[in-house]
């Protein structure tokens, strides 16, 4: 598994709700449209003063427009662009094709670049990714009952910048989190684990696993275990996996609790895949 990041410099243009000029801007990934806004202005004027932040606040209604430029040697037969937050409303394009779309800041975000939809081009590449207004975005839905402005609660981002008790209005958006196209062999492997505890005591904890697996329909026998805190199996089931998604059932004997803070120790149990050839995932889970 490789990882080719796309953090970094990026350029910002603004698409404007009214007649204002479009502003460019040097971005910054990880980062917002705000951040970068700021940093440009000349005045430098404090946006955190008095109510200073109204300055700012008319280009929540504007669109905004990232892009920048990568080179690849060679196209990858399996691809993913990782998208670990944006915010929050998009369209993405690679070398002018759509890729995906978003409207939910609060998860990441996988697309497909397999081989066979030729959106990757060996040498130079340009992304593109679309923000829209989440003021805009949202308009003539069903208004809802809550304290301060309504329209967040019809968007799934952080509610606060849209102004608090203790915060004014700075709603935003942009590449909030690393963002990178991640490589894969052709192999069987587990892409996503969910592990959770369906019945605990002192002598056992009962855990259902449900994982999410690529590759499922070439068949192999993979190997989960669970290892306490010290490293060592506790459990371990093998498994012939020829779908996509797998379940597993584990007991865990004479389980270390985990407690909030203040009240006892915060034990990490790790759920770990082995494939035949090498150890391929792990995640850690509370029980």
């Amino acid at each position: 598994m490789e990882r080719f990041s796309l953090n970094g410099v990026w350029q910002i243009e603004s698409i404007p709700s009214d007649n204002r000029q479009s502003l460019s801007l040097t971005g910054h990934v990880p980062g917002c449209v705000l951040a970068d806004l700021l940093q440009a202005k000349t005045d430098k004027e404090n946006v955190f003063w008095r109510d200073n932040a109204e300055t700012v606040q008319e280009y929540e209604n504007d669109n905004w427009r990232f892009s920048r430029e990568f080179s690849v040697d060679e196209i990858p037969g399996q691809a993913v662009l990782v998208c670990e937050r944006l915010d929050t409303y998009c369209d993405i394009y690679l070398n002018g094709q759509h890729v995906g779309s978003a409207d939910n800041g609060f998860i990441p975000h996988r697309f497909a670049l397999d081989a066979a939809r030729g959106l990757l081009h060996k040498g130079q590449n340009r992304m593109e990714i679309y923000f829209y207004s989440p003021i805009s975005r949202v308009q003539g839905k069903r208004p809802l009952s809550g304290a301060f402005t309504t329209e967040r609660l019809n968007t799934r981002r952080m509610q606060c910048t849209y102004g608090w008790d203790w915060t004014m209005r700075f709603v935003t958006c942009g590449i909030g989190a690393d963002i990178y196209i991640e490589t894969a062999d052709s192999s069987l492997a587990v892409q996503d684990v969910y592990v959770y505890t369906k019945d605990i005591d002192a002598d056992s904890a009962a855990l259902g696993v449900d994982c999410a697996l690529v590759n499922a329909e070439k068949g192999e026998v993979l190997t989960f275990e669970i290892l306490d805190p010290e490293g060592n199996t506790v459990c371990t089931r093998e498994k012939y996996c020829a779908e996509p998604n797998v379940h597993l059932d584990f007991d865990v004997p004479s389980p270390l609790l985990w407690f909030p803070n203040g009240y006892g120790d915060q034990p990490l149990y790790t759920f770990v895949e082995i494939s035949h050839a090498e150890q391929s995932g792990a995640s850690k889970a509370f029980i």
